[in-house]
Formats: C-alpha cells, sequence, structure tokens
C-alpha cells in the first residue's frame, strides 16, 4: 500500500545472525559485518548465509598480484579480502605457485628413473621408488611378475587361477595327498566297510578282466556256508511230506487235518490242537454272513479295537474318512440302540421320518441341562441355537439373527448398534449423546433436507468439525455476521496471543492517536496486547 516501508531484520551490534535466529528464506542484514544474510535450511537448523554477488558491469580478466579476492570466514561469520599476491602465496611458500611436482611441499624427487612411482613415506611426503619383490613396471605402466610366480593351474576340469597367488590340492575318500619338498604325492588308500579306496580280489572267488570284476561260480554240494536252504520243517498248522533236506529234493508242505474245514465257515486258529478249524461265521457264498451262537436266543457280538466300518462300496473303491465311494445301503432291521457317547453322522443328507426330534431325552425331573443345535465351522468358531434353563430363553449368543419379516412386539433395551432401513418410525422423544471435546479428529455435522415431517439424515464432506480445536470448516459462509464475541460496530477483528478474538477500531490507532493516514498503514501485531497501525512493516533485530 502507499507509504508503506518494508524493513528486514537487522543488527547494530552482531555480525551475523545465530541459528534459528531467521526464518527459511528471510533476510538480515548486519551494520557491523556489512554483509547481507539469507536463512537456509542446514540439518536441523535454519543457519545465516551470506550473500554474494557479481557486481554490475563485472566482466572476466586475468588476475594479478594488485587485485583483492573475497573469501568467507566462517570463525566470526564475515566476508574478508585478501590480495592476489597473499592468496599465492598461501597457496604455494615459494610465492610463485605450484610449477612441477617437486614445487608442492610434500613430494621430494631425486633422480627419478624409468619405471619408478610416487610412494609416501608415512611420514611427510610422497618419493620416487622402484618396484621391487615380485613384480616389475615399465615406462609403459606394464606389470610384469617374476618367473617363481603362479599365475594359473591347469587341470581336467580346466585352467585354475590362484588366488593370493597359492592354490590347494587335496584328497577326497579313498585319496590321499601329500607333499616332500617341491613333490606332491597322490596315493589311494586301502577300501574298508566304511571308507571307499583301493580294493584286492581273491582270484579264487573273482576273476579281473579290463577292470571288469566277475564272481566265480559256486556248488552248494561243496560249499557249506552261505545263504541256502539246509533243512526244511513244517510249523504248527502245516504238514511236511518227502525228504527234508539235500539238493533236488521233492517236498510237500500242506494244511494241517485240512478236513475239518467247510467251505461254508469262515476259519479259526485251534491253538489247542495247533490246526485250522470251522470259526462261528457262516458264509453262503450269496453275500448273506451268519454269525452263529450257542446262546438261546442268539446273541452275536462283533468287537474291534479301534473303528468298525460297514462298507457297502464296490471292493474297487473301500472306504475313506474323507471321501467314501458310493454304493449300496446300510439296513438295520429292528431298533438301533447306540451306547455310546458320541454318534457321529457324516452324510451331507439326513432324512428322519419322525416330525419332532426330541433333545435331552434323559432329563428327568427338575431341567437342569442346556439344549440347542452347534454348528461345527471348522477353523473358525462354532455357532449355536440354545434353550438356556436358566434363563429361560433362546440365545443365540452374540451372533446376528437375519429374518425376513419379524413379527411381535420388540421390547426391553437394544445393547449394540441397529443397522438397516426402517421403512417407518416412531419419533424417539430424547436420545443420550456423548461429549466428544479433544479427539483430533474430522467429523461430519448432520442435517436434513427438510424442515418438518418425515426426513432423511445427510452429511456433507465441505461441512467438517474438529473436536480437538473446536474449528469448523466449510467451503463458503454466506451471511451477515452480527455479532463476533461481543465487537463492536467499524472496528477491525484479530487474533490475539491467547487465541481469543480481539477488535481495533478504524478510525484511530490503537493507542489512541487519530488513523488519519489509514489507507498507508497496515494493522500490524504487536509482541503484546492489542495489534497497532503503523507505516513500518518492521522485521525486528538480532
Amino acid at each position: 500500500m502507499p507509504g508503506t516501508i518494508i524493513r528486514i531484520k537487522h543488527s547494530d551490534s552482531n555480525n551475523a545472525p545465530a541459528n534459528n535466529d531467521l526464518a527459511k528464506g528471510e533476510l538480515a542484514y548486519s551494520f557491523t559485518s556489512h554483509n547481507l544474510f539469507v536463512g537456509e535450511t542446514s540439518g536441523g537448523d535454519i543457519v545465516a548465509r551470506p550473500v554474494t554477488a557479481y557486481p554490475a558491469g563485472a566482466t572476466a580478466a586475468t588476475p594479478v598480484d594488485a587485485d583483492l579476492f573475497t573469501f568467507y570466514d566462517d570463525t566470526d561469520n564475515r566476508i574478508k579480502k585478501v590480495t592476489g599476491a597473499n592468496l599465492k602465496s598461501y597457496i604455494s611458500p615459494s610465492g610463485s605457485g605450484a610449477q612441477t611436482l617437486n614445487d608442492l611441499t610434500d613430494v621430494t624427487t631425486s633422480s627419478a628413473s624409468s619405471g619408478q612411482i610416487l610412494v609416501h613415506d608415512g611420514s611427510d611426503s610422497f618419493d620416487n621408488v622402484s618396484v621391487s619383490g615380485d613384480a616389475t613396471i615399465n615406462t609403459s605402466g606394464a606389470i610384469s611378475l617374476i618367473a617363481s610366480a603362479v599365475k594359473s593351474v591347469t587341470t581336467d576340469s580346466g585352467a585354475l587361477t590362484p588366488t593370493g597367488n597359492a592354490f590347494s590340492i587335496l584328497g577326497g575318500e579313498g585319496m590321499d595327498v601329500t607333499h616332500s619338498s617341491t613333490t606332491i604325492t597322490v596315493a589311494g588308500e586301502d577300501a574298508t566297510t566304511s571308507n571307499k579306496g583301493v580294493a584286492s580280489f581273491s582270484s579264487s572267488d573273482f576273476s579281473v578282466s579290463s577292470g571288469a570284476v566277475s564272481i566265480s561260480d559256486v556248488t552248494l554240494a561243496t560249499q557249506t556256508t552261505g545263504d541256502f536252504v539246509g533243512t526244511i520243517t513244517a510249523g504248527e498248522g502245516i504238514a511236511s511230506t518227502g525228504a527234508t533236506s539235500g539238493e533236488d529234493v521233492d517236498h510237500t508242505l500242506s494244511l494241517k487235518n485240512a478236513s475239518n474245514l467247510t467251505d461254508t465257515y469262515v476259519p479259526r486258529w485251534d491253538d489247542g490242537n495247533t490246526q485250522l478249524t470251522n470259526g462261528s461265521i457262516f458264509d453262503d457264498g450269496a453275500g448273506t454272513i451268519t454269525i452263529k451262537s450257542s446262546d438261546s436266543p442268539e446273541t452275536s457280538t462283533i468287537r474291534a479295537n479301534g473303528d468298525l466300518i460297514l462298507d457297502p462300496a464296490p471292493f474297487d473303491s473301500p472306504y475313506t474318512d474323507s471321501s467314501p465311494e458310493a454304493g449300496g445301503n446300510v439296513y438295520v432291521t429292528g431298533n438301533l440302540i447306540v451306547n455310546g457317547s458320541t454318534t457321529t453322522v457324516n452324510s451331507n443328507v439326513v432324512n428322519v421320518g419322525d416330525s419332532i426330534i426330541t433333545l435331552n431325552s434323559d432329563e428327568s425331573g427338575t431341567p437342569s441341562q442346556n439344549g440347542g443345535i452347534e454348528i461345527e465351522r471348522g477353523t473358525s468358531s462354532n455357532k449355536t441355537l440354545i434353550w438356556n434353563e436358566t434363563d429361560d430363553k433362546w440365545t443365540v449368543g452374540s451372533e446376528t439373527f437375519v429374518a425376513g419379516t419379524f413379527e411381535g412386539a420388540l421390547t426391553g433395551n437394544v445393547t449394540g448398534d441397529v443397522t438397516g432401513n426402517a421403512d417407518t418410525a416412531t419419533v424417539g422423544t430424547s436420545i443420550t449423546a456423548t461429549a466428544n471435546n479433544s479427539t483430533d479428529e474430522t467429523v461430519y455435522p448432520t442435517f436434513v433436507d427438510g424442515a418438518t415431517g418425515t426426513q432423511g439424515i445427510e452429511t456433507d464432506t465441505g461441512l467438517t468439525y474438529n473436536p480437538s480445536t473446536g474449528t469448523l470448516t466449510s467451503t463458503i459462509f454466506a451471511g451477515r455476521a452480527t455479532n463476533i464475541d461481543a465487537g463492536a460496530a467499524n472496528q477491525l477483528v484479530y487474533q490475539t496471543a491467547a487465541n481469543t478474538t480481539g477488535f481495533v477500531s478504524t478510525s484511530d490507532n490503537a493507542d489512541g492517536s487519530p488513523a488519519d493516514n489509514l489507507s498507508g498503514m497496515v494493522l500490524v501485531q504487536l509482541s503484546t496486547g492489542a495489534p497497532a497501525y503503523s507505516s513500518v512493516i518492521d522485521g525486528g533485530t538480532f
């Protein structure tokens, strides 16, 4: 605005602003060092950097000893000057600048010869020395190894390049590698039952031709050891006829007392007579198996140490727990009584003729057991529909109950959320709300789109509120603000240091003086108190 003065941050006593005295991009001037500074981010701080630039009309020229050069002294944050002669003397003690390697104070060369290199002496200089040891270097920079250095070794698998001028020859299973002086000896180990190696063969049992080993023929009549049958002996339940030993012997083995067995009975073992005999299971050969009993009436028992499976599936598709094969049916003639503690049905379809299924049928007297249905859900939690005898109510736990139509009155309190849409609802006279004054989050005020009648509740993302700051945000506020914290007409609104609303008159300055040049002034916030009108924007001091 006209007549306004912008005064940057300045100092009459300090050479440079301290770290974090300036904001990033803020200017400052020192009347002591006569330097202009700008705030720049460095590390985690804002540092003051001196501003330098070429003067107007500056051109390139070859410097001379009398020319002045500037440099930055970070000891006292000042730009200083030095002559060209002094600068050259600082670079080279000789005062004429470095022309050769030997002009540098840390390089010493004497009687240099071809193939020499510069090596630091570990103290104060680089010296020219000749390459010695296992390698030499010529004037072209090529390095050559001495004749005793090993560069490569060739084996059956190709060339081997040693690492560190060394390589290893190691023995494996069945092979030993030794050396004496410069001689390396590779020898085979004697073979054992646990170690591969060199083995010899008896000529009486083996023959070797062109590396192939053959086993000599063995005659049983003359060989008295080895895996062959010397004697045949009949065991329990087996009858034996003919010679029991020798070569080329015909021998017969048969069941003992085979006439005791009938083709209609499943045989069993008679331990007293060490033989097979007729059992109690009768097989008519047409698919009917009958268990005979001496009881009157006959009572038959089938027992198993583990699972007992009745499988009407085809014989080429045996039963498995995971995927039983389709087959015939299992019929139970008469009543089925299960005395176990658990009855498991793995079929996908269960047909029950009774119209009513009774649970807790063994309950007598005053009821004490809950009853219901539980659904197995694998790796997820099971779900239940339970009659609770304690509460005398049906319960579904904490699960969701879904119905196409719910009939009847809903009484009592509802704990939890109610979701979904209702065609109509009775007007609620009151609700209980919980205050939320501190949570740092964005919430959306709700409103309806009509003044009266049935209305749908809505929100707008353009209208938000933050409880922690008390900030109400909208894209635009329309209308006239008639009262802001009791402000008066013709006053300007500002925010105080305590984050409250303050006011100042447009006709008078904050100190009570007339605002005679209000158009050329700005309203500035003082360090304390109310803002004041001024024609100067002052950046302050450092």
